[in-house]
């Protein structure tokens, strides 16, 4: 009876730390906003501003010349295609680290790496 009353009483503090440090099955991102993206590009180092405007599962993503394209994001992953740099479209698909930080890969022309921090 012990035995079985520690493993509950554990399972309770496991379950309260995971929910406090957002280990939680719960956490979803929100998107929206306006981000600061870094990264490489054909191996170029680039940076630019992108808003997100729409609802948490999709909208417009615009960058800062107004170029527009639709994304999606699940509240885990975010996606859009959206040409910079270069004339072509690119893949942008990434992750969410934490509600305010984001990284993930671009394909188009060439392949890349970046990371977003909101503003």
């Amino acid at each position: 009876m012990k035995k079985a009353l520690f493993i509950l009483v554990a399972a309770g503090i496991l379950a309260g730390i995971m929910l406090n440090t957002g280990c939680s099955s719960t956490n979803i991102y929100d998107v929206r906003g306006t981000w600061v993206f870094t990264g490489k590009y054909d191996g170029m180092d680039f940076d630019t501003i992108l808003t997100f405007r729409g609802d948490k599962t999709q909208g417009t993503v615009t960058d800062e010349l107004n170029a527009t394209a639709a994304y999606t994001s699940d509240g885990y992953n975010v996606n859009f295609d959206l040409s910079i740099i270069c004339f072509c479209k690119k893949d942008w698909k990434g992750y969410y680290v934490d509600k305010d930080y984001m990284e993930g890969t671009l394909n188009g022309c060439s392949s890349g790496t970046w990371t977003a921090s909101r503003i």
